[in-house]
Formats: C-alpha cells, structure tokens, sequence
C-alpha cells in the first residue's frame, strides 16, 4: 500500500467522507470556472449540507476552492479564527460569540444548518481539502443593485490567483439575468461577475419546510420567523447536478437535493 494512498485515507478520515454528487465531476472539471455559485432558500438543513460535500468533492478533483458564505464581512476574521483553533469547544464558543447568532431577526443563514456547514469546513480546512473560509455580505448601506455589486465585488476579490470560488448564497442572489422587483429591473449578484468564468445553480428541492421570516402585523416588528413550507415540488427530482443548455437562463441548472427539506432553526434560539 502506497505512502500517498495512506496520506490520502487520513486526510478524509480527518474530514469526513465526500458524499457523492452525480453530475458533479463535469462542472467541476471546467478549470477556466472561477466562480461558482450555489443558490439556495435560506433555512434548511438540507441545503448547507450537500454545499460542504461540494466543498469536499471540489477539494478532493484538486480544486481547493475558497469558500465563501452569505454572512456579514466583518465575520471573516471570527470565522478564520474558529478555523484555526485547535480545541473544538473553545472554537465554537468563538464563533458562536459573533452577533450575527443572536438576531434579533433569524433568517436562516445563522441556523443550525449553517453551523453545522461550517463545522464540516473547519474539517475541510484541518484537512487541507479547502483553501479558506469568507463572509461576503456587504456590511454598508447599499440597496438595490448597488447592494449585489458590492456583494459581487467582495467575491472577485477572494479569487486570488484564479483560484475557484465556492459560493452559497440565497437564490434571488445566484440569478445571471436580470429580474424585476418592486417595479424595478436590476441585475443581481452573479450576473455581475465575469460571465465567462461564472456558474450558478440554484437548489432543487422535493418540496418541505424551511425556517424563513416573512411579514406578520401582530408580531415582534412586524415580522415573524419560524418553519414555514415553500410549496410542494413540480416532480421529483434525483440528487445531482441538472445543467441547462444555452445563453439567457437565469441559473446555469439545478442542484437537486433529490429529497424534502426540513427546517434548520436559529443555532441560538432566544
């Protein structure tokens, strides 16, 4: 048995075995791709847990992509932090100290799953599969199209070197093409980086839950937060990538979960 097979068998021991994602071998083999971009509906345990075993299968092709998550940019430092240190209970109470866990409004990127996600890649990162880890969320006052420039911007400065960017980040996010809301046309996040060298796949679902905050006159500030279902799927779909043909799409396919998803809640729940 070889030196090299053996290195190999500890790293992934160390990081937890890739969970295998049909169709995942063609998108990642493009190495002209810089940026790809996963698209998800904040809130479920499902979704931040097949975006860590892409984080892994992207490591193990020989990728080792920058991770990037849609949390607030001044979390960066607290996430590296909790990357590199070495007592697991000491890492997650540092981690855990960052506002962004405690509200007052949880939209389901400071869920359980989203913990959970990070957890996996602080193994990635121990194990050397992944490069780093960074929060990409404007943190000024941006709105609009401005808004998902900046958010376009803060992702093209993380490809250092044409490294591949992994990115998870809500849907509306992911869109390539343009979309109108509240009586307004603008271009969202990914269709603002480099067309050329940009995937984008949003996250199929066989319906379920997710924990999502919407409007609600009699409660708390006029919203409330909790489990709510986003509709039953169409078909259903198995795991794996699902890639369109062709310009003018909105995404470049699907990532299908191949199940339902489940609601994820708040990883501090007050």
């Amino acid at each position: 048995m070889s030196i090299g097979f053996l290195l190999a068998s500890a790293v992934l021991s160390e990081a937890g075995t890739c969970d295998l994602i049909p169709g995942a071998d063609e998108v990642l083999k493009d190495r002209a791709v810089r940026w790809l971009i996963v698209g998800e509906q904040h809130g479920t345990t499902e979704a931040p847990k097949i975006f860590s075993d892409l984080a892994c299968l992207a490591g193990t092709a020989g990728r080792k992509p920058v991770i990037a998550v849609e949390l607030p940019v001044d979390a960066t430092q607290t996430i590296r932090d909790f990357l590199s240190t070495a007592d697991d209970r000491t890492a997650r109470e540092r981690l855990l100290s960052h506002e962004i866990w405690r509200g007052p409004i949880h939209d389901g990127r400071s869920s359980k799953g989203m913990l959970n996600l990070l957890e996996r890649l602080r193994r990635l990162k121990r194990a050397n599969i992944i490069a780093d880890v960074i929060a990409f969320q404007p943190t000024n006052f941006a709105s609009g199209e401005d808004y998902e420039k900046a958010m376009a911007l803060n992702l093209e400065r993380s490809s250092a070197d044409g490294m591949l960017v992994l990115a998870l980040v809500g849907n509306i996010h992911a869109r390539l093409t343009r979309l109108q809301f509240s009586g307004r046309y603008y271009l969202p996040m990914a269709g603002h980086l480099p067309r050329r060298q940009t995937l984008s796949f949003n996250i199929g679902d066989n319906g379920g839950v997710q924990w999502a905050c919407f409007a609600d006159s009699s409660a708390k500030r006029g919203i409330k937060c909790g489990p709510r279902e986003h509709g039953p799927a169409r078909r259903q779909y198995n795991r794996g990538f699902a890639q369109n043909a062709g310009e003018g799409n909105p995404y470049s396919g699907y990532l299908n979960l191949g199940t339902q998803t489940t609601a994820s809640e708040p990883a501090i729940l007050k």
